[in-house]
């Protein structure tokens, strides 16, 4: 692992990882990710996450606030969705 390089958090799943790895690599911030051993497992396993995000201290913090603004947007995309999903999943009728 390279010098200075510290854990900063820990990623969900392979989509969170990917999303966030996009969003370091367009703003310059060296980053490793390093995968859980449950993540190359068929089954996934809710008691452990999917990757842990390396990086070196002074960008711990930058990282953390990317990562919270994603998954916040990720909820709201959710909750978007959920507005118009009526069960029917056949059915885009009620989309503005």
């Amino acid at each position: 692992m390279k010098n200075n390089y510290i854990a900063v958090c820990e990623l969900d799943n392979e989509i969170e990882a990917q999303m966030i790895e996009s969003i370091l690599e367009d703003n310059a911030i060296p980053h490793m990710l390093h995968l859980s051993d449950s993540a190359a497992l068929p089954v996934y396993d809710i008691s452990s996450g999917y990757a842990v995000l390396y990086a070196d201290e002074e960008y711990a913090e930058e990282i953390r606030e990317l990562v919270e603004e994603m998954r916040e947007n990720a909820v709201e995309l959710d909750n978007d969705y959920d507005e118009y999903d009526d069960g029917d999943s056949d059915d885009v009728s009620n989309i503005e």
